[in-house]
C-alpha cells in the first residue's frame, strides 16, 4: 500500500462486453499491469455481465460466466449485446437510454475512487477497449474529474461505420438525436480539449480504421484551437497491426500516458521484476457464490417499472378525462391533439403541397401483369424520399368467376371484356384493401393468410394491394447499427413506415381511383398503420390533383390490426419481451401508447376498426379481459362517436380472413 501521507494515482479500469466482466484474461491484463506500475485501480462488472445479472437466466438473455475447479471459467449464452438491447429498447419508451444507465454506473465508480482516502483525486485516468472504450469516450467527455483517456477498440466516425464498418452496435452506444444534432464519436474527444487524451487504433479493428483517422483530424482541430500545455497538444494516436483488441503496442502507449500526466514517485512505465504475470484465479475475484452462477444485482426490471409508473399514471388520467368530459375538454384535447403529437415524436414527415407519388417522376408504372380466375395481378414499385421503394401488390378484381376461398389461382376464363389494367385504369369502386406488414420481396410467394384472406375479398368482389415496406423481411434492418440508425437522426422506423404507408394511401386514391380503402396492419405493421391512420383520413377526405374529394362515404372505411402487440407500456414493463425493431420509440410513453391512437380515430361518421388476437410483450395472445382494459377509452369512443369497434381477443386459426374479408365488406357498404 502507499507510504502514510501519500496519495496514489488511480485508473477506473471500464471492461468491454465479456461474459466475465472485469475477471476475463484481457481485463485483468489492463488492471494488473496499472496496478504492478504504481496505480489504485478500480474495475466493475457492467449490467448483465460477470456477476450483475438481470434476469433468471430462462429467458435466455445475458452472456453468463461461472468458475472453474482450475481457476479459469467458462462461459455461455448469447453475446452481452443481447441484454443491452433487451433493456436499451424498453429504456427508448419511458424517454431514457442505456447509455444514462451506464454513463451514471462509471461516474458512481469514479465518486468512489475518488473519495477514497489512498487515492489523489486529482489523478484519476480512464481506460477501455471496446463497449468500455465508448464508456470512456462518454465519462471523458462530460466529467471534468478525469485527468487523462485512453479509448481503444471504439474510435472511428459514424459515416465510415455506416459505410463499411462491421462492428455489432447495442443501445448503449446510441445516443438519441445524436446525428441530427451533429455529434460524432471526435465530438467526445473534442468536449475534452485541451485535457490528456488518447485514442488506441488498429489495422483490422470493425470499427474502421480510416474512421478513426478522419476523426483524430477533426479532434486535432479543437485542441490546436486550445493551443499548446506545457508545450504539448495533448492529444494522442497510437496505431498497430490487429483487431478489435487492445495491443501491446496501445498498452505500452497507455502506460506512458498515464506516467507522465497522472504518475511521479512509485509509478513507472514498465513493472518491477518479478511480479505476477498471469491472472488471477477466477474464485478470487468472484464476490458472491463462488462464481457458481451469478451474484446479486440491481434489478433492472424494477428500475424500469420506477420510472413507468408515473408515466403511466399520468396516461390514465388522461384517458379518464378523455373518457368522461367532453370533446372541449383537458382530456379531449389531449386525445384530439394525438395526430399531431404523434406524428412529431416519431418524426413523421407528413405531404405538403402536392401529394405523395403525384410528381411525374415518382408516379410509379406497372412493372409486371397476369391473370388468374377472376382477377389481374399488377406489380408496382413506389419510391420514397428516401433510398428505398415500398413494392405494391395489386389484385385486382374483374369481374367474372372470382377466385374461390381456398385461394386458388389456376388458369381461369380469358380476360373478361372491358377488364383494363395499369396504372389508372379501371376505378375501383368497391373498397380497396391494403395489407401492410409481409415480407418487402416483391417476387415473393404469398403466405397462407394471404392466399386465404385474397379469396375472401374477391369473393366479395373487392380488390387487394399487398404492400412491402422498406425493411420487412430484411435482415439488414435486424440488429447492428442500421436497426437503431432512425434513432440517430431523432425519427423512428415507425414514422418512416408511417410515411410509406400514407404514400400507398394516397397512391391508391390518385393512380387507381379507390373511393374507399381499409387499412390492414398484420404484425408489426401496426405502429406505422396506427400513425398514418388519422392522416391519410384527413388526406383522402381533402382529395388529390388526380383524384377529387370522395362523395359521402368515401375516404378511409375502416383500420384493421391482427396479431400484432397490443401496448408498448407493456413492452417497457416486462422481464422479458420480444420488441420488434419497429417499434422503438424515445419517449413515446411520456404522452401516449398504441391503443390511445386507435382511440383518437373514433369520430362521427369515420372509420370503424377491428382488432384481432392482440399480443402481450411475448408476443402472445392476450385475454379477454387484457383486451378489454388495454382498449377500454377505445370502446368508449368508437361507441360515442356511433362508430363499430369489434375487438376479438384469443387465438383465431381458423376464422381470420373470413373476418377480415367480412369487415372490409362491411366497412365499404357503410361508406356507399
Amino acid at each position: 500500500g502507499p507510504r502514510a501521507g501519500r496519495r496514489l494515482p488511480a485508473v477506473l479500469h471500464l471492461p468491454g462486453h465479456l461474459a466475465a466482466g472485469f475477471r476475463d484474461p484481457e481485463e485483468q491484463r489492463v488492471s494488473l499491469g496499472l496496478a504492478q506500475r504504481g496505480y489504485a485501480v478500480l474495475s466493475f462488472d457492467p449490467l448483465s455481465q460477470g456477476e450483475r445479472q438481470q434476469y433468471t437466466g430462462r429467458e435466455g438473455l445475458e452472456c453468463r460466466a461461472s468458475c472453474r475447479e482450475d481457476g479459469g471459467f467458462r462461459t455461455g449464452g448469447p453475446p452481452c449485446s443481447t441484454a443491452h438491447d433487451h433493456f436499451g429498447k424498453q429504456l427508448w419508451l419511458l424517454g431514457s437510454s442505456a447509455a444514462e444507465l451506464f454513463l451514471q454506473d462509471a461516474q458512481r465508480a469514479l465518486d468512489y475512487l475518488a473519495g477514497l482516502p489512498w487515492v489523489d483525486p486529482t489523478k484519476i485516468g480512464v481506460i477501455g477497449c471496446s463497449g468500455g472504450g465508448m464508456l470512456t469516450a462518454y465519462l471523458g467527455a462530460v466529467d471534468a474529474r478525469v485527468a487523462a483517456v485512453v479509448v481503444a477498440c471504439y474510435f472511428s466516425t459514424m459515416e465510415k461505420e455506416l459505410s463499411v464498418g462491421t462492428c455489432n452496435y447495442d443501445a448503449e452506444q446510441v445516443l438519441w438525436k445524436q446525428a441530427k444534432l451533429g455529434l460524432d464519436k471526435p465530438d467526445m474527444l473534442i468536449a475534452r480539449a485541451p485535457l490528456a487524451t488518447v485514442v488506441l487504433l488498429t489495422s483490422h479493428d470493425c470499427f474502421p480504421l480510416a474512421g478513426g483517422r478522419d476523426g483524430f483530424e477533426e479532434a486535432a482541430e479543437a485542441f490546436v484551437a486550445h493551443g499548446m500545455v506545457d508545450g504539448e497538444l495533448r492529444l494522442y494516436a497510437s496505431e498497430a497491426p490487429g483487431y478489435h483488441h487492445l495491443t501491446e503496442t496501445g498498452l505500452g502507449a497507455a502506460y506512458a500516458i498515464f506516467h507522465e500526466r497522472l504518475g511521479g514517485e512509485g509509478t513507472s512505465v514498465e513493472p518491477p521484476a518479478g511480479l505476477l504475470a498471469r491472472p488471477l484465479p477466477c474464485q478470487y475475484l468472484w464476490l458472491g457464490d463462488g462464481g457458481r452462477g451469478g451474484g446479486a444485482a440491481v434489478p433492472i426490471v424494477e428500475l424500469l417499472r420506477g420510472l413507468a409508473g408515473p408515466l403511466l399514471q399520468q396516461l390514465r388520467v388522461r384517458r379518464t378525462l378523455a373518457a368522461r368530459l367532453r370533446p372541449a375538454a383537458a382530456g379531449g384535447r389531449w386525445l384530439g391533439a394525438l395526430p399531431a403529437v404523434s406524428a412529431r415524436l416519431v418524426g413523421l414527415e407528413l405531404p405538403t403541397g402536392a401529394p405523395f407519388g403525384s410528381s411525374a417522376g415518382e408516379r410509379p408504372g406497372i412493372t409486371r401483369a397476369h391473370f388468374y380466375r377472376g382477377g389481374v395481378e399488377e406489380w408496382y414499385l413506389l419510391p420514397t424520399r428516401r433510398l428505398c421503394a415500398v413494392t405494391l401488390r395489386l389484385f385486382r378484381f374483374v369481374g367474372g368467376e372470382p377466385l374461390d376461398r381456398t385461394g386458388s389461382n389456376a388458369s381461369g376464363p380469358p380476360r373478361p371484356a372491358g377488364a383494363g389494367y395499369g396504372s389508372g385504369a379501371g376505378s375501383l369502386n368497391a373498397p380497396l384493401a391494403l395489407l401492410f406488414g409481409g415480407d418487402a420481396a416483391i417476387n415473393r410467394a404469398l403466405s397462407a393468410f394471404e392466399v386465404a384472406l385474397l379469396g375472401e375479398l374477391h369473393a366479395r368482389g373487392i380488390s387487394l394491394v399487398v404492400a412491402g415496406l422498406c425493411g420487412f423481411g430484411d435482415d439488414l434492418w435486424r440488429g447492428g447499427m442500421w436497426e437503431f440508425a432512425p434513432l440517430l437522426l431523432g425519427r423512428t422506423h415507425a414514422g418512416l413506415h408511417a410515411e410509406e404507408v400514407l404514400r400507398v394511401v394516397l397512391w391508391a386514391a390518385e393512380a387507381l381511383g379507390a373511393r374507399s380503402v381499409v387499412m390492414v396492419a398484420v404484425g408489426d405493421a401496426a405502429p406505422a398503420v396506427l400513425h398514418a391512420a388519422p392522416h391519410a383520413q384527413r388526406a383522402l377526405a381533402s382529395g388529390t390533383r388526380a383524384s377529387p374529394p370522395p362523395a359521402a362515404g368515401g375516404g378511409l372505411a375502416g383500420v384493421a390490426l391482427l396479431r400484432s402487440v397490443a401496448s408498448l407500456a407493456d413492452l417497457a414493463t416486462a422481464r422479458h419481451h420480444k420488441m420488434p425493431w419497429q417499434m422503438q420509440m424515445h419517449g413515446v410513453l411520456e404522452n401516449y401508447d398504441l391503443p390511445d391512437l386507435l382511440a383518437a380515430l373514433a369520430v362521427r361518421g369515420g372509420p370503424r376498426a377491428l382488432v384481432v388476437e392482440p399480443q402481450d410483450a411475448k408476443r402472445k395472445a392476450v385475454t379477454w379481459r387484457r383486451a378489454l382494459g388495454l382498449y377500454d377509452l377505445a370502446r368508449r369512443r368508437f361507441g360515442a362517436a356511433g362508430t363499430p369497434l369489434r375487438i376479438l381477443p384469443g387465438p383465431r386459426e381458423a376464422d381470420v380472413a373470413q373476418t377480415l374479408g367480412a369487415f372490409v365488406a362491411a366497412a365499404g357498404r357503410a361508406r356507399s
